[in-house]
């Protein structure tokens, strides 16, 4: 049975509609272009090279390219140099746009590894590098047909490209009857979107064989060797498309390949005895297990030790791709070397607690065990059923979790607790408390879908009783390997978080997800999205923090507030401030009872962009952010603190500072708001300089603090001519300077509804009865009022004192005889009280409408 690894399905976050089409019709129909540009790669050739070796490498496809003169690899052991050549009438070799020669040190470790650019429009996104200790190969072209193949020499890699679509590449290579050789293809695995595939021939022709998805998308073939000759091997995209973005790494090798290992995780400091099922590992010994595409597989054991330290821990190792799903995992990679080369890379992830390993058949009786522990297992029949066994006090919390698709494995765990008791006969009777399938939440939307199919079950012990985990494969019924390994962790409540941060493409929600990078232009403002991966409840706010920021650049703390899936990081530079181009660290910190705890944040990029479907992201090595060129306008809020209870309005003072030619009108609404949290959508007209933004904090807006800011919609005119000339317009989608806002539990709410709908005729007075209805201990005297925003005249009213035993009040609005028609904005009844000494004042909006 061939088992192929599938993409977890993505759920795609769904936009507030009305604030859509606001953007959308601010916008207009008239093609524009969207966003100012920003470096960004989307295809490199080739995608790695050897270490000790040099090669010449190619941007091949990218966004704004200008001026793109370095390469920045994530390892200081690979540089790389623009490429020149003479030019007449130069007197000097002039730079090769885009084309670089680059070094790879022999001391660089076989990794995934990666490059940005840098050019005029700053730092790109990353694109994956590979680093292999074996000879690389290029493919030649034309190399469309058999009798054209390219050689490839057995322990080699070769790097090619399915360009055009419908594009094939034929390599040969000659082999010894015996030999055992791997032909692994890169593709999905280096940022590539080729489904790539294979077909293997003989010298006459004979098709034997095919490598289809194995790894995610990427082919593999086991290929024992017939007899002696010359092979050959025709590469092409599963669905025959192509382009520069359609790249592949293909190994033909005798090298260690390792398909699992088991137990899949391992606790850190501690000395583990761990199997390796693989292919020609050194020293390996036969099974009878067949492989997920039907090979025989070897075994080796060896004893590994994680480190220890929580630094380590914190730095998920990255020479595999991962995706969202599995971004809270923590683990390391793990090699194998043999005389050939080194292995593929498998993660090996820390385990939480000591390992148990499950031991068959332990359904029924089903095994016992003592948390807190982490269950090792295997789906490795059909129709397997694995129980797990402990004993439980009342009111005892446990939280039950598998890990085995955030492994990389393809699987689709179901999980089933029951509690067990004894009827009068001493007979167990078993009732199914739950029976989980998917965890199913996303907090990283369209452009980071964490969403999952490994079930998590929070347990709350309702008796001293013995309660059961069973555990098996959704479609067990049809499928069974080995492979199909799981971590069942049964730990006691320990509330944690993992951070992730995201370059995310600004105008999101009117185009796919794409790769994105931070550009902080001077004057103006740029945010980096910070996701949070709760673990066990954790609800509590997480402040995230940046350091290595240049001078002239600030970026206040970012508060993701309780319960809240994600902030903004925003950066603001000086008008002043120096070009510059650097890493950046980001921590998140969090107090968890009486602790405080720090979490080093996981960088993430999207990998080219989704068509019809959200985006294809991964963990990154770094964040990077570049200083250049000046912004076309920066709008700021003069109150980057604010505190309100529950019932009250936010009032955001803004002011928008135009530069250039830039003269535009700017729409605005509040991004990253808590739930309860009324936002507001205006717009600055071109020759308003001031503006106020409203936003109300309902009765039930949950308290905490949270960073937001002001989002901001236009277009600009802008041209890349070093005159100036020929400028275009562009839309623009920017952010405010950071506002964080902290709301507290409101000592009352409001209840107040204007007859007739807050219809006032001129020179008359409407009566409004306010209903007050106290809570969170407070039991005081209310004074009542009218509150205006700055600006608003023509009616009045006057304070009402409610006495500490009422609950009503009746405030009386007045219009003056030459009161303006129409409606009043954010108008409300004001309720001030004293909660310790301290004036505390809140709101509850009401219409009212001046008419003749």
């Amino acid at each position: 049975m061939v088992i192929a690894v599938g993409r977890t399905p993505k759920r795609l976050r769904i936009q507030r509609p009305a604030l859509l089409a606001a953007i959308i019709c601010f916008l207009g129909a008239a093609p524009v272009a969207a966003q100012l540009p920003a470096t960004r790669i989307t295809a490199i050739f080739p995608a790695g090279g050897r270490a000790g070796a040099e090669l010449d490498l190619t941007i091949t496809a990218g966004i704004d390219l200008e001026g793109v003169n370095q390469l920045q690899f994530t390892h200081p052991g690979i540089t790389a140099t623009q490429k020149t050549q003479a030019v007449e009438g130069q007197p000097q070799p002039q730079p090769v746009a885009n084309q670089f020669h680059v070094t790879i040190a022999a001391d660089v470790p076989p990794g995934m590894y990666e490059l940005r650019a840098v050019g005029a429009y700053g730092i790109s996104n990353p694109k994956c590098f590979a680093i292999g200790d074996r000879a690389e190969t290029l493919e030649v072209e034309p190399n469309q047909a058999a009798e054209q193949a390219t050689e490839i020499p057995i322990n080699s890699w070769a790097n090619g490209r399915a360009e055009p679509a419908k594009d094939v590449d034929w390599f040969r290579f000659t082999a010894t009857k015996g030999a055992r050789l791997i032909i692994d293809a890169w593709a999905e695995r280096v940022d590539s979107r080729m489904d790539v595939s294979f077909d293997l021939y003989d010298a006459q022709g004979h098709l034997l064989d095919s490598g289809r998805e194995f790894n995610h998308h990427d082919a593999l073939f086991d290929f024992a060797v017939p007899t002696d000759g010359e092979y050959r091997l025709k590469v092409f995209d599963h669905q025959y498309r192509g382009g520069p973005d359609y790249t592949y790494r293909i190994s033909i090798s005798s090298a260690p390949y390792i398909d699992f290992v088991f137990p899949p995780a391992v606790q850190s400091g501690v000395k583990t005895p761990v199997t390796i099922y693989g292919r020609n590992l050194p020293g390996g010994q036969p099974t009878e297990l067949g492989s997920a595409d039907g090979r025989p597989l070897e075994m080796l054991a060896v004893e590994l030790e994680l480190p220890a330290d929580e630094a380590t821990r914190q730095r998920l190792a990255l020479d595999v791709p991962i995706e969202p799903p599995s971004a809270a995992l923590d683990g390391v990679n793990y090699r194998l070397s043999g005389p050939a080369g080194t292995s593929n890379p498998v993660l090996v992830s820390f385990a939480t607690a000591p390992i148990v390993l499950e031991q068959e058949p332990n359904a029924d009786p089903p095994q016992v065990v003592t948390p807190p522990c982490e269950c090792m297992g295997q789906f490795a029949q059909l129709a397997d059923l694995d129980v797990f066994s402990f004993n439980g006090k009342k009111d005892e919390v446990y939280w039950i979790e598998i890990y085995s698709q955030r492994l990389g494995v393809p699987a689709d765990p179901l999980l089933v607790i029951q509690q067990v008791t004894k009827n009068e006969k001493g007979e167990p009777q078993i009732t199914e408390l739950k029976a989980e399938d998917d965890a199913p939440a996303n907090v990283g939307g369209q452009a980071f879908n964490t969403a999952a199919g490994d079930p998590v079950f929070r347990l709350a012990c309702p008796a001293d009783a013995e309660y059961r985990v069973a555990v098996r494969d959704l479609y067990s019924e049809t499928r069974a390997h080995p492979a199909l390994v799981y971590r069942l962790a049964i730990r006691r409540e320990s509330p944690d978080f993992r951070l992730v941060a995201l370059a995310e493409f600004p105008i999101n929600g009117l185009q796919a997800p794409q790769p994105w990078t931070n550009l902080l232009r001077k004057g103006g403002t740029d945010t980096l999205r910070v996701f949070a991966l709760r673990q066990d409840g954790f609800g509590g706010e997480i402040t995230v923090t940046v350091e290595g920021l240049p001078d002239g650049v600030s970026c206040p703390p970012a508060v993701i507030g309780p319960g809240q899936p994600s902030t903004s990081l925003v950066f603001t530079s000086t008008e002043g401030a120096a070009d510059w181009t650097g890493p950046l660290h980001l921590v998140g910190k969090a107090k968890i009872g009486d602790v405080e705890i720090s979490r080093e944040v996981r960088p993430a990029t999207v990998r080219f962009t989704a068509v019809n479907q959200p985006g294809i992201s991964r963990l990154a090595h770094d964040v990077s952010m570049s200083v250049a060129h000046t912004a076309p306008y920066l709008l700021s809020c003069a109150t980057p603190q604010i505190g309100v209870p529950q019932s009250a309005w936010i009032k955001l003072p803004l002011a928008a500072t135009r530069r250039g030619d830039f003269a535009g009108a700017l729409a605005l609404t509040a991004v990253n708001l808590p739930g309860n949290v009324q936002n507001e959508a205006i717009t600055v007209a071109a020759d308003q300089k001031e503006a106020a933004l409203y936003l109300f904090a309902q009765p039930d807006a949950p308290p905490g603090a949270y960073t937001i800011y002001v989002q901001s919609t236009t277009q600009v005119p802008f041209t890349k001519a070093a005159d100036g000339s020929n400028k275009q317009p562009v839309n623009v989608v920017d952010a405010s300077t950071p506002i964080t806002i902290s709301i507290a539990p409101g000592p009352l709410t409001l209840a107040a509804a204007p007859p007739a709908g807050g219809a006032i005729k001129q020179g008359a007075t409407i009566e409004v009865p306010v209903k007050i209805t106290r809570r969170n201990g407070f039991a005081g005297p209310v004074t009542l009022g009218l509150y205006l925003p700055d600006g608003t005249v023509g009616i009045s009213a006057a304070a009402v004192a409610v006495a500490a035993d009422q609950v009503e009040g009746k405030l009386v609005i007045q219009a003056a005889a030459d009161a303006a028609e129409g409606a009043r904005a954010h108008v409300a009844v004001q309720a001030q009280v004293d909660i310790g000494g301290q004036p505390v004042v809140l709101h509850q909006p009401i219409p009212i409408v001046v008419q003749k």
